[in-house]
């Protein structure tokens, strides 16, 4: 196997060479190698979906979540991270349904999420020129016809250019938000204050994607789930995403 030092040079061989594996059925030599290559060259999208699929294969669900949604922070819009995160959340025992939201909360989430984040900052470079060109067809040119086109092709341009760079914001902002972790423990009794002799509320199992509330208190952290409950529990019984 490629050392450490090799992995940045020969990057494109480490993922042929765990691509092979996993294609010959050599799952955990294949997410070894996977992980090595996030180590040294930093995260990838394409490199959390093919660890995340690695450990769906061996039937590990809590990386194979933590992996899915890493990927899924890194690249919203592709499908095929989007269907098998559905897929590893389908083998959960805890089946959560989430809170109802306000529509436009939902809608902006899905705007956000149908392009890469590199997709919208070139939207936004585009449009903003575009915004440029036409303001000036509208203050410099002699025709009444040129300067509408010009005002109504910048209105629209304007609000394309706001709607890239929010967007863009938006997936960066989600990136470098540290709120949101996978159970990792088989089961964990959620208690309604930071201390094992407290009431249980419910318990959880391992692959539940949770909220983190409170950073901790003596070990504890508040959590909160995509239904709405909340309590407290163990900061070893999770990985942050």
């Amino acid at each position: 196997m490629l050392s450490l030092c090799c992995f940045g040079v020969y990057a494109k061989e480490g993922k042929s060479m765990a691509d092979s594996l996993y294609s010959e059925g050599q799952y955990d030599a294949a997410a070894k190698i996977y992980q090595k290559l996030l180590e040294v060259n930093g995260p990838e999208a394409i490199l959390y979906y093919n660890l995340g699929n690695c450990y769906y294969k061996l039937n590990d669900v809590p990386k194979s979540l933590l992996n899915f949604e890493r990927a899924a922070l890194l690249n919203p819009a592709d499908e095929d991270i989007q269907n098998n995160l559905e897929l590893a959340r389908a083998k959960t025992t805890d089946k959560i349904i989430p809170e109802s939201e306000m529509f436009f909360i939902g809608w902006w989430r899905n705007l956000t999420r149908l392009f890469s984040p590199q997709i919208w900052k070139t939207i936004g470079i585009v449009s903003f020129i575009i915004l440029l060109a036409s303001l000036l067809v509208y203050m410099f040119s002699a025709k009444i016809m040129n300067q509408k086109a010009g005002l109504y092709v910048s209105i629209i341009a304007l609000i394309i250019t706001v709607l890239a760079n929010m967007s863009l914001y938006t997936q960066r902002h989600s990136r470098s938000d540290h709120r949101f972790a996978i159970i990792f423990a088989p089961s964990v009794s959620v208690k309604s204050s930071p201390s094992s002799s407290s009431t249980e509320l419910f318990i959880i199992h391992e692959g539940t994607k949770i909220e983190i509330l409170d950073p901790g208190i003596r070990k504890w952290v508040e959590v909160k789930l995509q239904d709405g409950k909340q309590g407290w529990i163990p900061e070893d019984s999770y990985e942050i995403i």
